[in-house]
């Protein structure tokens, strides 16, 4: 890195040191883990200027200081630094170059690799499921314990899943269900339809007898469709992060929001088109959450997107190295093919 001033030294070291304990930091602490050539008093007044610009804040439980969204976005645009092992980019090469393997299970791979180096908890979806919309469901008896369920798409695109009638339950009960599914569900994109199945659950409950359990199987029917075309990786990951190991609420929201693929909402309303985007805080009821997404182009195509998501004190040099290098790879590895089919 080159020559930085002081002050961001300062902010650099504040916010690697928050990262790795999780602990709000003070001038001791600084002047203890790192080899800054100044009193501590100076450090003082650099951490009360870096406060009154906004880049670091004070906590309710101690004297130390913590990284604002607006001081990590400083940090990531201008003081990180490269961060992967040649262990991790060795991991990463091999599979991406593994040209045995289909593309999307190159990706799978990739992300199980992304989680596993990171400590977060990796997603992917298709380019298809980022812009496709819901347009009907239909259901189709088989016999008295089976139904098929046919999920059509705005664009046309048909899908069939076979849909066990729990014992006990009527089927008048679950046509009632798709019939309110469509009335209420009709252009919801993919992503969401989890989401917007659970607000349902008041409607169903007035038509519905045993709704619980009906709609339980369509949202399992929606997470398959997802899945399909994506995945998620290291949700486990979760319980070993501070923020959420001792709040079972926070972690319970953070597991719904990749579970449900619900985090796909946050990044496609990202208008940006930089290759690699970082969210800090996505919404106000995850303001402690943080998403580090990238586009995939394969063959000069949509590959669509992957994801690492965790809390907002997750180690951004590390997450976005292994971002960038894992584009690279499969530009080398998938970019020059499209290269030459274009001659």
């Amino acid at each position: 890195m080159n020559k930085i001033s002081r002050r961001d030294l300062v902010l650099k070291y504040i916010i690697e040191q928050f990262i790795k304990t999780a602990q709000p930091v003070g001038s001791k602490s600084l002047l203890k883990n790192y080899d800054l050539n100044y009193s501590s008093a100076t450090i003082r007044n650099e951490m009360h200027e870096l406060e009154t610009m906004g880049y670091i804040e004070k906590t309710h439980t101690s004297s130390g200081r913590v990284p604002s969204a607006k001081g990590y976005r400083y940090y990531i645009d201008y003081l990180r630094d490269e961060r992967l092992t040649e262990e991790s980019k060795n991991k990463l090469k091999i599979v991406v170059a593994n040209q045995n393997s289909r593309v999307n299970e190159v990706l799978r791979h990739s992300c199980a690799i992304l989680s596993e180096m990171t400590s977060l908890t990796s997603i992917m979806i298709g380019p298809d499921r980022l812009n496709q919309l819901l347009n009907k469901v239909e259901l189709i008896p088989i016999d008295e314990n089976n139904a098929l369920c046919i999920f059509i798409t705005g664009d046309g695109h048909v899908e069939h899943k076979l849909y066990k009638i729990p014992q006990g339950i009527d089927p008048a009960d679950v046509e009632k269900c798709v019939d309110i599914l469509n009335d209420r569900l009709k252009d919801t994109p993919i992503y969401g339809l989890v989401e917007k199945m659970l607000t349902l659950a008041p409607v169903l409950s007035s038509y519905i007898e045993n709704y619980e359990i009906i709609i339980k199987v369509f949202i399992d029917l929606f997470k398959q469709m997802n899945n399909e075309k994506g995945g998620v990786w290291g949700t486990s990951n979760l319980l070993d992060q501070p923020e959420y190991a001792g709040d079972i609420n926070k972690l319970k929201k953070m597991v719904e929001l990749v579970e449900s693929n619900n985090v796909w909402k946050f990044i496609s309303n990202n208008k940006k088109k930089e290759k690699i985007s970082v969210q800090i805080g996505v919404d106000n009821e995850l303001q402690d959450v943080s998403v580090v997404s990238a586009n995939i182009n394969i063959k000069g195509q949509d590959g669509g997107k992957i994801a690492l998501v965790g809390p907002k004190r997750m180690d951004y040099s590390k997450v976005i190295s292994a971002m960038e290098f894992l584009l690279d790879q499969l530009d080398l590895t998938y970019g020059q093919e499209s290269e030459e089919e274009d001659d």
